[in-house]
């Protein structure tokens, strides 16, 4: 009668069935780590794009602005969402019920040299449930040129 007996390799103490074993606890151990690691970085990328979408948006906005301070409708009423309608043209794959637009004269008119100031603000949301929810904000100055 033949009898099979555990073999161990040349220079360990334990069975190959021990360390199969404890090959899979290590990556038991390491596998949360990988994960998080990836998490991170995906949020890290969602919310640099989302950063990235309100500076430039708000950077369109004020450009808009400076070149049509005082742009009218059909009607001859002074527009003050003309700013804030190009502001939000430029923003795609955010909500826009949470965004906030808001258009401002630092220097307390619009004429030739003044400032014009678009800051766009967002709650961004994280899809990581343990991390904070913050605000992200885009804002650009410029000086009316027309």
């Amino acid at each position: 009668m033949i009898t099979h007996s555990r073999t161990t390799l040349p220079g360990t103490r334990f069975p190959r069935s021990r360390r199969s074993g404890q090959a899979m606890v290590e990556f038991a151990l390491v596998l949360p780590v990988m994960i998080l690691i990836i998490l991170g970085m995906i949020e890290y990328s969602r919310a640099y794009y989302s950063s990235s979408l309100l500076q430039n948006a708000a950077r369109e906005g004020a450009r808009y602005g400076i070149l049509h301070p005082d742009w009218v409708d059909d009607a001859d009423n002074a527009d003050p969402d003309n700013v804030t309608a190009r502001t939000q043209r430029f923003i795609a794959g955010l909500n826009m019920n949470n965004l906030t637009i808001t258009v401002s004269y630092p220097d307390g008119n619009t004429s030739r040299g003044s400032r014009l100031r678009v800051q766009v603000t967002y709650p961004y949301q994280s899809i990581v449930p343990f991390l904070n929810n913050y605000t992200l904000r885009g804002q650009s100055t410029m000086h009316i040129e027309a």
